[in-house]
Formats: C-alpha cells, structure tokens, sequence
C-alpha cells in the first residue's frame, strides 16, 4: 500500500517538495484529487491527496488553515500546491498550523501541470491496487482449495493470519471464540481478563453485523487497532472476524483481500452449519423412532448416532416438550431463530448436562428434552430458559411428562408433556403432567362399578379402608410411591421411624404377593390408588 514517502522517493517524483518539517508522510494513499473548490473537503474520499492552485484562497491564510483541519480529519494524504500564479508562497501561519497537525504540505513546480502530476500519480497508485488485487484473488483460490481439500475454519484462520502476520480472532453466533491464530496468538499480547472484555464489548453489537473498528487498550502503556468484520451466513447473529493491529497490516494485503478472505471463511461457516443440519435430521429420525417403537417404517441407523447410544443405558427417563414463542416484531425471522435456538440449547446441554438429550419434532418451534437421571430439572429449564431470553429476547416454555422406567415408554412421557403445552400460559414457564387429571379422563369411560372392581382387584383390602391400620397401611404405600420407593424419604414425610416404614412395605408385599417397587405392579398401584382415593377418604 502507497504512501507520500515511498511515492517522493522514486526520481520522477524528485520535483515535488514537502514545504513543513513536521509532514506525515506515511499516511496510506489511495487517491489523487483535483480541485479549486472552497467545499472541496466535504467531497473527498479519505487517504486522497488533493491537488490545487489555491485560486480560492488567495491573501486568505485563515481559510487555508480551515481547509487543512477538515483535509486532516478524512484523513487526507496531504495537500499538493502549485504556487506561483495565485499564492506565491506559504504564509508561516499556515506551516506551523500544519505542523501541529503533522499534515503534509507539498509544493508543486510552476513549470508542471496539475493534470499531468495527477496522471502520473494515479498511473504509479494503480499499478499498486493492481498488485493488490491479484495479491487478493491469490489468497481467495489458495483458501478454497484449502476448503475443498477438507481444512476446517479454524485452519483457515490461521493461515489468514500466517499471510497478513497479524493475531485474528473468530467469534461465533453464541459469542464465544471459534477460532484463534496459533501463527500470532492472541494470547501472546492478550490476557484472559483483557479477552474476556473484548468479548463482552464485541457481543453487545453483535446483533448489528456492522462493520466497527476501534482502539482497545492492551494494557496502560500500549493499545491496539482493533477492526470487526461480520461473516456472512445464515445464522440470524452473525460470526465476526476480529483482526489485531490493522493499522500495522503488511504490502500488499488490503481490504479487498480481506474481503476475499470472508467469502471462503462463508463457506466453511456453511459446511459445517450444513453438517449440523444433517446431524439433526438423524435425530428427528431418532424422535420418531422412539414415539413409534412398534412400526417398522422407522429403522435406526446408529452408524449416525454414535454420540447418543449410551443416553439409552438409563432405568429413568423424563420428556420435557420446549415450545419457542417468538415475539411478533421477530416473526420474519422465525425459521432462523428457530434454527438458532436449537444449536444454541443443543451446544449449552454437550457442555453443561451432558446426560440431557436434544431432539426435534415435527412442530414449528417445538424440541423434546430427554432426561435419563433424577436430576434438579427445573432449576436446569430455569436457566436455559434465562440464556435464551437473554440472548435474543425469546421466551421458553416448558411441559413436563411423568418419567417412565423404560426406552419404549418415551411416547407416553413426551404425550403428556406436549399436552401441557396445549395452550401457552400466562403465569408460568415450567407446566408438570398432571397425572391424577390423566387418570380421571381415563376412568370417564368405566362405571362406577368397574372402576370399584379394578380398584379392590388391585389394592385388595386397601382400595377402600374400613379400619385405621388399613388407613396407616394405605397411606404408607401411597408415600412409598411418591418418594420413588425410598423408605429415608417416605418416613421424613410420615415423620414415623424408617423401620416402621420397612415393617408397613413388607406388609404391603405380602399383601399383593410380590415387591411393590415392580414396575408392573407401582403402575397398576399408583392408578388404584389415584382412582379410589376419592371414597376411600370419605
């Protein structure tokens, strides 16, 4: 990339003459100018170098002055004066006034034209963008072969950043680092505390996918140039690609190389969003197998699940139905923060509750949560619901099935989950399974006579207590059950000694003629007692 002092170091340029001391003159030059206009300023593009005669402002120092604070501001390359006809010289004023700004004041010869030096200018810059240009195509063919051969994101980041020799950064849609440079790390002249505060600014206008460059302070003595540049993709946030010390980036890389750089980092972005997407489908495949264990139509190819295989060695497992509710100022973007959501839950559960199975469904806006341990579910939900709505403003819902003891059961819990979520509820996120009200639509089909009969066939001398150590007995078994068969849990509750529990439960056992911890049988137990209860507490 150009600037006045390479460009007054070549001979032909030897007549051009810096007229202030304190000139900078390794301001970037893109451009040359030409022009007698007093406003000319408000038309320039930055790192122009403006060429004149200074017709305009003639015994006018002030306003040359004026014109040379708003040429700096750009920033400009400098400006170029033909002296002689209009101005004959410099007024001092005007020189120190540049040279308490570092601008470049540059004379022109009387005997040279200004067309003639701007021709020969742009021709010298041009060949320097032509340079850069191929330099750009060069890098754009060398990352796609790269990618084509199989190279991940975070190998293409740091070749990037092996060519322009500076540090780079990759943040992705969650606002976590993707990828970083090994060739110049980050954190070679980045501490973790500094990191992390980029990252936080960084996040808060991520959301925007603008362009931003600023200074970021390295530590008290040092700061960096910092540029932020959006990746694009179909993710409703976009990645960014951070690049260090822009202002120190070498010849001949330039902005269109960087732009270059992105569409290939696009489409390693896309491959791998496309290898989720596959991943998903594999799992949809999963949710309809489990909701439909007794149809062959739905055959598992666990070649394509290997991550999930050992989710099925449980004797617990609880289906939570998440619903999405998207804001109506959001419903354009609904398929994309759909698919946002579930990356983003899916990602949050591999690193922090790895046991907890994702998978989707056949609704809009609508996941299934498998849980295979006895874990603290709702404070879980709490805070996956917390990072959703502080992410993107969304809100979760969730319905919660009973849990079942078997793999081929999940159709039952994820029924009465999903059922929950009927309708969306105004007071509250967090809806369980109602089983008593399950079981009393069940029984609206049965007499009260069938209902009697089922009840006494099943909980025998139990089912409807005439005298009080039945009526100890009844309610015992009941708290057994609810405590998921735990005799610490159920005497806490009954307040009574743990082996008066163990000497009730064995009487129970004897009673029904086998453990009341069968699965079978706490079923038919748990329904008996939630239909008979009514009357037997009359």
């Amino acid at each position: 990339m150009k600037n006045l002092r390479e460009v007054l170091s070549i001979p032909r340029f030897s007549d051009l003459v810096v007229l202030n001391q304190q000139a900078n003159l390794d301001v970037p030059l893109h451009t040359v100018e030409i022009s007698e206009t007093p406003d000319v300023a408000n038309y320039l593009s930055p790192h122009s170098l403006l060429l004149t005669t200074g017709m305009a402002y003639k015994d006018d120092p002030d306003r040359l002055c004026e014109l040379i604070e708003h040429l700096n501001n750009l920033p400009s390359a400098g400006l170029a004066i033909k002296l002689g006809r209009f101005i004959p010289q410099i007024n001092k004023k005007v020189l120190d006034f540049a040279d308490s700004l570092n601008f470049p004041i540059i004379q022109i010869p009387m005997n040279r034209t200004l067309g003639a030096i701007s021709h020969k200018l742009l021709s010298h810059v041009w060949s320097d963008q032509t340079e850069e240009m191929f330099f750009s195509l060069e890098i754009q063919q060398k990352f796609a072969e790269m990618l084509f051969r199989g190279a991940s994101t975070p190998t293409l980041i740091d070749q990037l950043s092996h060519m322009i020799k500076q540090p780079i950064m990759l943040i992705d849609s969650f606002g976590e680092v993707s990828a970083s440079s090994r060739s110049h790390n980050v954190a070679d002249f980045l501490s973790s505390a500094k990191k992390e505060q980029l990252i936080t600014h960084l996040t808060s206008n991520q959301k925007k996918a603008k362009k931003e460059s600023f200074l970021f302070e390295i530590n008290e003595q040092e700061q960096t140039l910092v540029s932020v540049i959006p990746v694009p993709s179909d993710s409703y946030i976009p990645y960014l690609l951070i690049i260090f010390k822009v202002d120190q980036l070498s010849y001949p890389f330039s902005q269109f190389a960087i732009e270059q750089s992105l569409i290939i980092l696009a489409l390693s972005i896309y491959k791998e969003q496309t290898i989720k997407h596959e991943s998903r489908l594999a799992k949809l495949h999963l949710f309809h197998h489990l909701l439909h264990p007794d149809k062959n139509s739905y055959p598992l190819d666990f070649a394509k699940l290997p991550s999930i295989i050992n989710s099925f060695e449980s004797n617990y497992f609880r289906v939570v139905t998440a619903l999405v509710q998207i804001p109506k100022n959001k419903l354009f973007h609904e398929k994309e923060i759909d698919l946002f959501i579930y990356d983003f839950v899916e990602k949050y559960l591999s690193e922090k509750h790895g046991s907890i199975l994702l998978l989707p469904t056949d609704e809009d806006n609508q996941y299934a949560l498998l849980f295979r341990n006895k874990e603290n579910l709702q404070s879980i939900l709490e805070e996956l619901h917390d990072k959703v709505f502080d992410l993107l403003g969304v809100t979760l819902y969730f319905g919660i099935g009973d849990p079942v003891n078997q793999l081929n059961l999940f159709h039952f819990s994820y029924k009465e989950a999903k059922s929950t979520l009927q309708t969306v509820p105004s007071r509250t996120n967090f809806i369980f399974y109602n089983t008593a009200q399950g079981i009393n639509r069940i029984a609206e089909n049965l007499s009260e006579e069938e209902m009697k009969h089922f009840c006494q066939s099943i909980l025998k001398c139990l089912a409807y207590p005439t005298n009080q150590t039945n009526v100890e007995l009844r309610k015992t078994l009941t708290t057994y059950l609810d405590c998921q068969c735990k005799i610490t849990e159920t005497a806490e509750q009954l307040f009574v000694h743990r082996n008066t529990v163990k000497y009730r439960i064995e009487k129970c056992n004897q009673l029904f003629g086998q453990p009341v911890d069968d699965s079978k049988l706490s079923l038919k137990l748990r329904v008996a007692l939630s239909l008979s209860e009514n009357e037997s507490a009359v």
